[in-house]
C-alpha cells in the first residue's frame, strides 16, 4: 500500500435553516435566528485522498442543488484519480448510489470507467465514525457556518463553498481528521 492512495468520498447536505451552536447573549434574551422559512439545500459531495506514505493529502468537492446520482459522484472521482495517477483504495458508506458509480468506475465499456487502479473494500451501510469527510463536514457546519443565516440561496452557495473550501485547504486539518477515524498515519516516513 506504499503508492496507493487512501481515498474517501462522503455527500452531505447545507439548508437555509441554520445550525444553531451555543453562543453568547446578554442574560435572559435568548439569540433568535430568523431564517428564510424556505428548505433549500444544497448538496455537497466531498472526496479525501491521503497518500499515507508521505502524508500528502487533498480534498476536493463539488455541489449541486438537485442532488447527487450515482453518474455525477463517478464521473467527478474518475476526474479527481486521474488527477493524481495513482492506484487508489476508495472507502465509502454502502449507498445505492455508490453501487452504481462503482460499477461505472470500473466497466471498460462506459465513458465514466477509470484508467487507475481501484479497489473498494466492504464497508458498512453507515459508519460516520470510519469516514473522515464526516469532519470536514462538522467543522464547515458547526464550526464555520454555525449560526450563519443565510440571506438567500446564492448566499448559502457562497458561504458553504468558501467554509467547506477553508478546511480542505488545510492538510494537518485533513490528516488529523484521518487519524480521527482510526487509520494511522507513519509520520516517520515523511522526513
Amino acid at each position: 500500500m506504499n503508492d496507493e492512495l487512501l481515498v474517501f468520498v462522503d455527500e452531505s447536505s447545507f439548508g437555509m435553516q441554520s445550525t444553531v451552536v451555543r453562543t453568547w447573549g446578554p442574560r435572559g434574551q435568548t439569540p433568535v435566528h430568523v431564517g428564510s422559512g424556505k428548505w433549500e439545500r444544497w448538496k455537497v459531495l466531498g472526496v479525501l485522498a491521503v497518500a499515507p506514505a508521505s502524508g500528502a493529502t487533498a480534498f476536493s468537492h463539488w455541489m449541486s442543488p438537485e442532488g447527487l446520482p450515482g453518474r455525477i459522484i463517478a464521473v467527478f472521482l474518475r476526474d479527481f484519480l486521474e488527477h493524481y495517477n495513482k492506484p487508489a483504495i476508495v472507502c465509502w458508506d454502502n449507498d445505492s448510489s455508490h453501487k452504481y458509480a462503482q460499477r461505472l468506475l470500473t466497466t471498460p465499456e462506459f465513458d465514466t470507467a477509470t484508467r487507475v487502479a481501484v479497489s473498494f473494500p466492504k464497508m458498512p451501510a453507515y459508519a460516520p465514525e470510519l469516514m473522515p469527510v464526516e469532519q470536514v463536514w462538522k467543522s464547515g457546519k458547526i464550526d464555520l457556518l454555525g449560526n450563519f443565516v443565510p440571506f438567500d440561496f446564492t448566499d448559502l452557495e457562497w458561504e458553504v463553498d468558501r467554509a467547506i473550501a477553508s478546511v480542505g485547504d488545510r492538510p494537518e486539518l485533513l490528516r488529523a481528521f484521518v487519524r480521527w477515524a482510526g487509520f494511522e498515519l507513519d509520520e516517520s516516513l515523511w522526513q
